[in-house]
């Protein structure tokens, strides 16, 4: 069922073939949506470009002689010794990772004044309450995409996890939105910490990735989810093995791609490493070791824990039913991206920046129903009530709009502009101001329609009158009689 909710919403932006999948992401999307304590980190996006995602590309790949070069080859899922591909396209030249300030110290832009840094989730058996992130759900795709402006729509059944508030992250498996569950067995982590040591393919070796270059950088970056840790028969510490990223620029179409070719069964693996036999599943990622050797771990773990009482093995235990053959064809897989940039100079906190997420939100849909409308205005509109001028408002004054504590680390799904609070303004991606019929068009029928809403002051706001309330200060009266008026325009 998942599975077809997704074909049906990225059909249209989404090319399929037999052997791989591409997720396309909207281009010139790229937004800042800072992340520092009190808004204070300086962020020059006209000196480091802010990563804006074009697509990614996940199937199975079949080397034309993999112990030589893993990157001349086709797409082939038929094949027995098949390879995991993943490509990530970038806008521009992005570069590759250098530290931020909760890695070591503080150098983002060693490989080059663009870098990228984030996550790409990769939701492996089509269930979407197997796999997560129990440390640090904040910093993923479900505990930031509403800085976007909205809850995506695209994946149904993460709907109602998605972080709106930091008070949906309690740090805890076992209560709260669930934001800890979001379905990925495996994720590449772009980060500093990962890297191990550089081959320059193509370049002039400065140290600096530039127009045209190739390099592969050689690091830890396939994670298996880290969710699964207390729960792996293989071992409690984190599956982290030693592979490479290509990072490449296409000077011609100004791209980068950053591609991971990995086993996905032993037999690649032995192919890779050019070893004369394929070595059974022992738990250990520095001999043969592919995608299948973990999923088979998982396949056992699901079965162990199945009877066995333990706080939030439901991460696992879906995987007892599973056979691991059935799940090594990549294009079938679902994925959820994050990234950003740096600041400029060390802030608290994590020092991200983000930029850019896939699946997008869609700006408006606070109530994450698939549409945006009248129903989105409303919940805006009570959030303003609710709280203006109580101890959540950040500006303490009854003003109409309720201010984002400690923004931009605080954020809230209802400030959907993102400028650090919740005003009238954020309805206006939901509905036509002063539409009060919503039929489309501000007109004669809408006058009517305000006339019967006006109370005048302190006369409050009669049921189904909450667009007349333009101020959101608790009635319509002759303010929101002269803004109406601003906003009418009859038709012929």
């Amino acid at each position: 069922m998942r599975r077809a909710v997704l074909l049906a919403a990225f059909l249209s932006a989404t090319a399929l073939a037999d052997d791989y999948r591409t997720f396309d992401d909207g281009i010139g999307d790229a937004v800042i949506r800072r992340t520092d304590p009190g808004n204070a980190g300086p962020v020059d996006p006209g000196l480091h470009r802010l990563p804006d995602l074009r697509s990614i590309t996940l199937g199975s790949w079949k080397p034309d002689d993999a112990r030589r070069d893993l990157y001349s080859g086709v797409w082939d899922e038929s094949s027995n010794n098949r390879f995991l591909r993943v490509d990530i396209v970038f806008d521009g030249l992005i570069n590759p990772p250098g530290f931020l300030p909760f890695e070591d110290g503080f150098s983002p832009f060693e490989f080059g004044p663009h870098p990228v840094f984030g996550w790409v989730e990769l939701d492996v058996d089509d269930d979407t309450s197997t796999g997560g992130e129990f440390d640090y759900p904040d910093l993923r795709y479900l505990g930031n995409a509403v800085r976007f402006g909205g809850v995506p729509d695209e994946e149904s059944s993460l709907r109602d996890r998605f972080a709106r508030d930091p008070g949906d992250f309690d740090w805890d498996c076992r209560t709260g939105r669930n934001v800890e569950y979001s379905g990925e067995e495996f994720h590449i982590a772009l980060f500093r910490t990962e890297f191990l040591w550089r081959t320059v393919v193509s370049g002039d070796g400065d140290g600096v990735f530039e127009s045209g270059e190739t390099w592969d950088l050689t690091g830890t970056w396939l994670h298996r989810a880290h969710a699964f840790d207390g729960f792996s028969l293989c071992g409690p510490e984190q599956y982290r093995p030693e592979c490479d990223l290509r990072w490449s620029h296409n000077a011609q179409n100004n791209r980068t791609t950053v591609t991971l070719i990995f086993p996905l069964n032993n037999r690649a693996a032995r192919d890779m490493r050019g070893d004369g036999n394929v070595e059974a599943f022992d738990c250990d990622p520095t001999n043969q070791t592919s995608i299948q050797e973990v999923l088979d771990d998982l396949v056992s773990s699901g079965s162990y824990w199945r009877s066995r009482p333990a706080d939030c093995k439901k991460v696992i235990v879906g995987w007892g039913d599973l056979d691991s053959n059935d799940n090594l064809r990549p294009r079938q897989w679902a994925t959820n991206t994050i990234f950003g940039s740096s600041y400029t100079a060390p802030v608290d906190g994590t020092g991200l920046v983000w930029t850019d997420i896939s699946p997008d939100a869609r700006a408006g849909n606070v109530d994450g129903d698939s549409s945006v409308g009248r129903g989105d205005f409303d919940e805006i509109y009570a959030f303003v009530r609710t709280h203006d001028g109580g101890s959540n408002d950040a500006d303490g004054a009854f003003n109409g709009q309720v201010g984002i504590q400690a923004f931009s680390e605080g954020f809230s799904v209802y400030d959907v502009d993102y400028d650090g609070a919740v005003t009238p303004a954020d309805t206006l991606f939901c509905i036509l101001a002063g539409d009060l019929d919503g039929d489309g068009d501000v007109d004669l029928d809408d006058w009517a329609a305000f006339s019967l809403c006006y109370e005048g002051p302190q006369g409050g706001v009669a049921p189904g009158c909450s667009p007349a309330d333009f101020d959101f200060d608790g009635d319509v009266d002759l303010s929101d009689a002269q803004q109406f008026q601003n906003s009418f325009a009859p038709q012929p």
